[in-house]
């Protein structure tokens, strides 16, 4: 009895070493892909039929080259969204019974380089409704030959607003 009771405490310290090893590790870090994301502004309000400008940055935090893909998500088509620079609406979004998806671009980043993306929101409401919050989720995916691997995403939140004339 002895015996078995050594043999299930040395099981016991080596699955709890495996977890502790794997969790400092940093194996399920979505940052170990190496690019992030910031979003300026974070919340923001819009007056109806009127629009705000969002400055999304990726960063490449590794040394080495990468292909990245950029999202915006969203679940209302009360807010339309365009190039900052062109002013061009943005590509058509895919739905997927959930959300739209817009992939806003895909391009290299090198070592320690940034990108900087201008997205013009313009916000409405339903009729009927003065103010409304919207969520948007900004996205930036690392490709590896056929496979996207989520590496950041930030949350935007826009609130638009109906001003009376």
């Amino acid at each position: 009895m002895g015996f078995l009771r050594k043999q299930f405490i040395y099981f016991m310290i080596g699955i709890i070493l495996v977890v502790v090893i794997i969790f400092f590790s940093g194996i399920f870090d979505s940052e170990q892909f190496g690019l992030t994301l910031t979003v300026d502004p974070l919340s923001s309000s819009i007056q109806m039929g009127q629009n705000i400008t969002i400055v999304a940055t990726i960063e490449n935090t590794v040394p080495k080259k990468q292909i990245y893909e950029f999202h915006i998500v969203y679940t209302s088509t009360n807010l339309s969204y365009y190039n900052g620079i062109t002013k061009e609406p943005l590509l058509l979004p895919v739905y997927n019974d959930v959300n739209y998806t817009i992939i806003y671009l895909n391009d290299t980043l090198g070592p320690n380089e940034n990108a900087k993306f201008p997205i013009i929101v313009k916000g409405y409401l339903p009729l009927g409704v003065s103010s409304k919050r919207y969520t948007v989720f900004l996205e930036v995916y690392v490709v590896e030959d056929t496979s996207k691997f989520l590496s950041d995403r930030k949350s935007i939140s826009l609130t638009v607003t109906h001003v009376p004339p």
